[in-house]
């Protein structure tokens, strides 16, 4: 049974300081380092990934306005990412880009925000990993700061189509999207985009809003901080071991004895 499957038991049971309940009958596809596991859930048409990562990582409301634009360039650089690992492990033409993605507006990040869940805070991410003709892809990432680092929950969802979403909202939503400069297709893309639309297509942008939604609920896995983290400090850092001192960047924190790093590390 899966519930036996030591990772899964081990984040039941609060051993990296989070608590989560997923469903025995879903399947364990693979585990890898430090109890991390990849679990399919068919009936939803999602695949979940659960990371631990044992280096701090700082949401604290000072250092939001860095994150946002960091969480950005990560999306960004998923995005990028993924295309050169398709492109490279196609055996025919892959599939191309929309046109609005060589938009220097548009952006695969859909939302960044703080969601508060029993025990402490947590980075909710959701971007796009494709967005292609004939083929979409998104990521939902929900970070967990604790005490031992920081935990990641993701799901992804992948459609093999495209462009489905905004033609029902453009049918639907008439008066609204009329409003709308015809040249400002990335305006149009994130009204598009916007929660209330999820209720008129289970794509899969709403497929992982609602994974998110189902993972954070008591009624769902119940996702809870059992080891919160201390507050991140802030101001001048001695590094003992090249006797200087330096002020972190914001969002940097300063780490010692950390395995397989330097004795003083910021």
């Amino acid at each position: 049974m899966n519930a036996d499957h030591p990772p899964l038991a081990r984040l039941r049971s609060g051993s990296h300081g989070i608590g989560a309940e997923f469903p025995s009958d879903w399947t364990v596809e693979s585990a890898f380092d430090n109890d991390g596991f990849i679990l399919s859930d068919p009936a939803h048409d999602v695949v979940w990934i659960v990371a631990h990562v044992a280096l701090p990582l700082d949401i604290a409301a000072d250092v939001r306005q860095q994150l946002e634009l960091d969480v950005r360039d990560a999306a960004a650089a998923a995005y990028a990412n993924d295309r050169r690992e398709r492109q490279a492990n196609a055996r025919e033409a892959t599939n191309p880009d929309l046109p609005i993605v060589r938009d220097s507006a548009w952006t695969p990040l859909i939302s960044v925000r703080i969601l508060e869940v029993p025990g402490g805070p947590a980075l909710d991410i959701v971007h796009r990993l494709t967005h292609c003709v004939g083929l979409e892809t998104v990521a939902g990432r929900l970070l967990i700061p604790t005490a031992r680092g920081y935990s990641e929950i993701a799901c992804q969802a992948v459609d093999r189509t495209s462009g489905i979403r905004a033609a029902l909202v453009s049918t639907l939503s008439r008066d609204r999207v009329g409003r709308f400069d015809p040249s400002g297709a990335v305006d149009f893309a994130r009204f598009c985009d916007e929660q209330r639309h999820d209720a008129l297509v289970p794509d899969a942008l709403t497929r992982v809003r609602r994974a998110v939604l189902w993972l954070t609920s008591p009624e769902g896995a119940g996702l809870k901080v059992l080891e919160p983290p201390s507050p991140p400090l802030r101001g001048r850092v001695m590094l003992d071991n090249v006797r200087s001192s330096i002020v972190p960047p914001p969002r940097f924190l300063h780490v010692q004895g950390l395995p397989g790093l330097a004795t003083n590390v910021a």
